[in-house]
C-alpha cells in the first residue's frame, strides 16, 4: 500500500479556564492561540549522508559534517544510537529543541541522503512536499570549518519572496550566537571510535514578513557566502519545521501501486483531520471543493488528483495536494515460439539472455590479503557474501550469486577487505563479449578496509552479465588488469546480474494448459508437449494479471521398419 503524508492546516484554541476569569478578571469569552509545531517534509534538495546508522561508518556515510580530509584534522559525522546511546541521533530522528517548549524536527531518512550541504560560496533549494502557510520557519542546522554566513530566500507558490534574509550560523564546536537546538557527539569516518561530545545542531527562527503570512511557501533557498574571512565552510541544514496555528495532519493511501489496464480502478482514502473537513477536487487543482463524507474516493482514470482540508472554526483552507494515479506499463513476454524436432524439448517464457562463461580466469598467490565480504543493495534481490575468506588460487567462481535488478536502477554495494586497506574496482561485461575490456563501472580513490559505492544499470540492459571484482593492497584504485595471473596484492570474485523481467518474491507465475510442463508454476518451465500448444503464462504482481502466449510446435516421430526383416518374420 502506497502512503503520501500531508499536513494540512488548522486552529487550536484553549477556552481559558473559569477560574482565571474570576482571579485576573478577563474578558468573558476571551480566547489564547494555542502555538503548533510541525515538521516539514522535504521532496528535494538533500545532497548528502552524514549519519551513521550503522558500523563501519564511511559505509553508512557519504561525506563528513566538515572538510573530508582526516589529515586535517576533519572527515567527521553524527551518529544514531543504533551505533552508540550515548551522544546519537535518536532512531525515531526526532530532535527535540532544547530552547523552545513543543518545537520539534524530523531528520531525513538515515540510509539516504539526509542534509543539504553547501560548502564554500554555493546555493541550494530545498523543495517541501507540501506548500505551507505560517508565521515562523525553524531551520536545524549547524556550521564546521568555523562560522558560516548564510543567506535565505524563502519562495511562495505565487511566485513571488521574501528575500535578503542573513544570519551567522556558529561553527557545531562553539557556543555561539544562535540558540543551540542539541548537542551530540561525533565520529571519524573510517574510525569507530568516540571523538567528541559537545557538537552542536542550531536552530534558525525566520519570521514571515505580515504581507506575505497569507501565502503558501514552496521552497527555501539558502546560500553559504563563507565565513568571516572569506575562507570556504561548510554549511548543512538538516530539517525544516514550522510554527502553524492552523495545521492537521493527515494521510492519503492507495490500495494498489497503479492501475493494471484502463478498464481497473483505484481506491483513495484520506484518513486523519477533523470528521467532514476533507475535501476532494478531482483533476483540477482550482476545481469545485466536494465534501469526502466517508473520505473514500473511486477513480478509473489515470492522473493527477487533489485533496484540500478546510478549518471551519477559523474559515481556512489548506493547500491544495496533488496525489497521481498512473497505468501500469508491464509488459509480459511468454517467448518466442517454438518448433521442435523429434525427441527435442524447449524452455520457454521469461528466460533472459545468458552471460558467455569463456571468461578468463585470474589467480592471486596471498592467502592473507583477500575480500571477505560483498554485498549490495538496491536491487530486487541483492548479493549477500560474507565471511568468504580467502578462494582457492584468490579466485572466487561465485556466479551461483545473482543480483536481480531492472534497468536505470542504482545499485550500492560494500565491500570489507582482509590484509589491510586496499583499493577496489568492479568490471561488468555490457556488451557480453566474454572480456572485460573496457568494461569498469567503479574504482576507488584511496586505500580503505572497507570501500563502498554505487553504479548505474544501464537503461537498455536486459539478460545475464559477468561482473568481476578485486582488492589490491598497493592501488588505491584496485588491479587494472582482470585476467591478472599470479597476483599477490588481493583477490578476483565473478558475481552474476539479472536485469529485466525482474519482479518482486510476491510475483506469482502460472501455466495453462499443464499438460507437457516441467512446472506450470515458474516462469521458464521445459516444453515437451505430445502435440502444437498454445501455452498461455499468467503473471500476477501487485494485484494485476498479465498474460502472454506461446506456441511449441512439436514434429512427429515416425518409426521406419526394414522390409527384409518384416517379410523374415512373416516366413
Amino acid at each position: 500500500m502506497k502512503t503520501i503524508l500531508i499536513y494540512f492546516k488548522s486552529l487550536k484554541k484553549l477556552n481559558w479556564i473559569f477560574v482565571f476569569f474570576l482571579l485576573f478578571f478577563i474578558t468573558e469569552n476571551s480566547k489564547a492561540q494555542e502555538v503548533f509545531y510541525h515538521p516539514i517534509q522535504i521532496s528535494s534538495g538533500f545532497n548528502e549522508d552524514v549519519i551513521a546508522e550503522d558500523t563501519p561508518i564511511e559505509n553508512y556515510t557519504t561525506t563528513s559534517v566538515d572538510d573530508p580530509n582526516p589529515y586535517g584534522g576533519g572527515n567527521y559525522v553524527f551518529f544514531t544510537e543504533n551505533v552508540q546511546s550515548n551522544g546519537g541521533f535518536p532512531n525515531n530522528r526526532i530532535i527535540n529543541s532544547q530552547v523552545t517548549n513543543d518545537l520539534f524536527f524530523k531528520l531525513g531518512t538515515y540510509n539516504e541522503s539526509n542534509i543539504l550541504q553547501l560548502i564554500g560560496a554555493t546555493s541550494g533549494i530545498l523543495e517541501f512536499e507540501q506548500p505551507i502557510r505560517t508565521e515562523k520557519l525553524f531551520l536545524l542546522l549547524t556550521s564546521a570549518e568555523d562560522e558560516t554566513n548564510a543567506k535565505i530566500k524563502i519562495n511562495f507558490t505565487d511566485n513571488t519572496s521574501q528575500d535578503n534574509i542573513q544570519t551567522t550560523v556558529p561553527d557545531w564546536g562553539q557556543d555561539g550566537n544562535m540558540e543551540t537546538a542539541g548537542i551530540f557527539s561525533r565520529r571519524r569516518r573510517g574510525g569507530d571510535n568516540l571523538v567528541g561530545d559537545n557538537f552542536r545542531l542550531y536552530q534558525w527562527e525566520i519570521n514571515i514578513n505580515s504581507g506575505n503570512q497569507d501565502k503558501f511557501i514552496e521552497s527555501i533557498e539558502l546560500e553559504n557566502k563563507n565565513d568571516s574571512w572569506g575562507e570556504d565552510s561548510y554549511l548543512n541544514v538538516f530539517a525544516v519545521s514550522a510554527e502553524l496555528t492552523c495545521t492537521e495532519f493527515i494521510s492519503i493511501t492507495t490500495d494498489k501501486e497503479f492501475m493494471c489496464d484502463e478498464n481497473d480502478e483505484i481506491q483513495l482514502t484520506a484518513e486523519g483531520g477533523e470528521p467532514g473537513e476533507i475535501y476532494f477536487q478531482g483533476t483540477d487543482e482550482n476545481g469545485m471543493h466536494t465534501n469526502l463524507g466517508e473520505s473514500v474516493i473511486t477513480v478509473n482514470e489515470p492522473g493527477t488528483y487533489y485533496f484540500r482540508a478546510y478549518d471551519s472554526d477559523e474559515n481556512c483552507w489548506g493547500a491544495p495536494f496533488p496525489i497521481t494515479v498512473s497505468l501500469s506499463d508491464i509488459e509480459v513476454d511468454a517467448g518466442e515460439d517454438q518448433y521442435l524436432e523429434c525427441g527435442e524439448t524447449a524452455q520457454i517464457g521469461i528466460n533472459p539472455i545468458p552471460a558467455p562463461d569463456n571468461y578468463c580466469v585470474p589467480k592471486g598467490t596471498n592467502p592473507n590479503r583477500y575480500i571477505n565480504s560483498f554485498k549490495t543493495t538496491g536491487g530486487i534481490i541483492n548479493i549477500s557474501n560474507t565471511n568468504s575468506g580467502f578462494s582457492p588460487d584468490g579466485y572466487g567462481d561465485f556466479t551461483d550469486m545473482i543480483l536481480i535488478t531492472n534497468a536505470g536502477d542504482n545499485i550500492s554495494f560494500t565491500s570489507d577487505i582482509e590484509g589491510g586497506t586496499a583499493g577496489f574496482r568492479i568490471w561488468i561485461d555490457w556488451d557480453r563479449d566474454g572480456s572485460f575490456d573496457n568494461a569498469e563501472v567503479w574504482s576507488s580513490s584511496d586505500y580503505e578496509s572497507n570501500q563502498s559505492g554505487s553504479f548505474t544499470i544501464p537503461s537498455d540492459a536486459s539478460g545475464f552479465y559477468r561482473m568481476r571484482i578485486v582488492s589490491h593492497w598497493l592501488s588505491t584504485s584496485g588491479e587494472v588488469n582482470p585476467c591478472k595471473t599470479d597476483f599477490e596484492y588481493g583477490e578476483f570474485e565473478d558475481y552474476l546480474i539479472q536485469v529485466g523481467n525482474a519482479f518482486d518474491e510476491s510475483t506469482t507465475y502460472s501455466w495453462e494448459p499443464i499438460e507437457g510442463l516441467s512446472d506450470p508454476n515458474i516462469p521458464n518451465p521445459i516444453a515437451n508437449p505430445e502435440e502444437t500448444t498454445i501455452y498461455t503464462l499468467t503473471v500476477t504482481y501487485e494485484g494485476c494479471e498479465f498474460t502472454d502466449e506461446v506456441k511449441v510446435k512439436p514434429k512427429r516421430c515416425h518409426t521406419f521398419i526394414n522390409p527384409q526383416l518384416k517379410r523374415k518374420s512373416a516366413n
